[in-house]
């Protein structure tokens, strides 16, 4: 392997890192931005990125899959349960609903 292979091979983990956290870093704008309910919203932005992943996980990890222990998959199942709960409320809470509350209170108060 020549010099410049090694090189351009050592900044390709930080690009796909700078990728990723641009990636996840500007989820909460187009959330935010969606003209749709939280938890469609939430159910689109993992259904797309399952769609995304999956050619790629059938690619190269289908043995691991295959290896994967009843308790292990009971965990991975539960864990899912947890982030569909999660970009449930997260999503939700970009809605407004509170922060148009809030104005309503500060506007009976002052008047």
């Amino acid at each position: 392997m020549s010099d410049s292979t090694h090189v351009t091979r050592s900044y390709l983990p930080w690009v796909v890192l700078s990728l990723g956290i641009c990636a996840v870093s500007s989820g909460a704008i187009f959330a935010k931005m969606a003209d749709a309910p939280g938890l469609v919203t939430a159910a689109w932005r993992v259904g797309l990125a399952a769609v995304f992943l999956l050619p790629l996980v059938i690619w190269k990890g289908r043995k691991e899959i295959a290896a994967l222990s009843r308790a292990q998959i009971g965990l991975s199942i539960l864990s899912g349960f947890f982030l569909a709960i999660h970009f449930a409320t997260w999503i939700t809470s970009l809605q407004d609903p509170v922060r148009k509350g809030r104005a309503r209170i500060d506007q009976s108060a002052i008047a």
